[in-house]
């Protein structure tokens, strides 16, 4: 859905991701957003991040500083290309004992935008 959106995404765009997979779960589990947008920097030799968001503030917001936690899992990147991960939590318990005790179960998805360079927040400066 994101890396083909053309124009600035909002808030409200990401609560409705959000909204979704909550739809998609069982009603007694929540799940943890979190979107953002980096890039790579030849100049400063890291990954930094232009926006993140969790609706509801269920996840901190990714900062530059934080990224080291995850640089393994970003792909390598040219100078000035963005990406976009997008990262879900689940808190499963299962319904049965069948062996399968309480765990979390994350997802960690890089996207890139497809159309345009980058994929802008409202409110966030997009140059």
């Amino acid at each position: 859905m994101i890396s083909r959106e053309m124009v600035s995404v909002t808030e409200a765009y990401i609560d409705g991701m959000d909204a979704m997979m909550e739809y998609m779960i069982d009603q007694d589990q929540d799940a943890k957003t979190r979107v953002s947008e980096i890039t790579w920097s030849q100049i400063n030799n890291r990954y930094e991040v232009f926006w993140s968001r969790s609706p509801h503030n269920t996840m901190p917001r990714l900062t530059t500083a934080g990224l080291s936690a995850i640089s393994d899992r970003l792909p390598i990147m040219a100078d000035g290309d963005h990406v976009v991960p997008i990262e879900v939590e689940v808190n499963y318990e299962p319904s049965f004992n069948v062996g399968i005790g309480d765990q979390t179960i994350k997802q960690f998805i890089v996207t890139r935008p497809r159309f345009v360079p980058r994929i802008c927040l409202t409110g966030v400066p997009c140059s």
